[in-house]
């Protein structure tokens, strides 16, 4: 296994039922392994805790999982930007609700409804 090159001081999302708090515990109980699969990633609390393995599988079965991690990785700064202008107030979090049809911005409107809710 490779170390991780930077701890990670809280997760991407607030997602509900993510495990973060408990990450390190699970973690803990890992034996030494290559690959590792998640199939039920969320705010991938449990990978990023982890060492890194030489393959790593996630799966989630609710796309905006997956668009908002393949947004993190390719757009990091757009996708920032947009957060840092999300006003926080209720009728934006209505209309992040409702997909956008832009995968920049369905990243955006998903990241807010995670942290400005407990739904996730």
């Amino acid at each position: 296994m490779i170390a991780p090159p930077t701890p990670i001081r809280r997760p991407a999302l607030r997602y509900y039922g993510g495990g973060w708090t408990r990450a390190c515990w699970t973690v803990s109980h890992f034996p030494a392994h290559d690959n590792y699969l998640e199939p039920c990633f969320g705010a991938g609390s449990i990978l990023f805790r982890k060492s890194l393995a030489k393959l790593e599988t996630v799966n989630d079965i609710d796309g905006r999982v997956t668009n908002f991690f393949t947004v993190l990785r390719e757009q990091p700064a757009a996708l920032v930007a947009g957060i840092q202008l999300t006003p926080w107030a209720e009728d934006e979090f209505a209309s992040c609700l409702l997909p956008a049809g832009d995968p920049l911005e369905d990243a955006r409107r998903f990241f807010f409804s995670c942290w400005a809710s407990v739904r996730g």
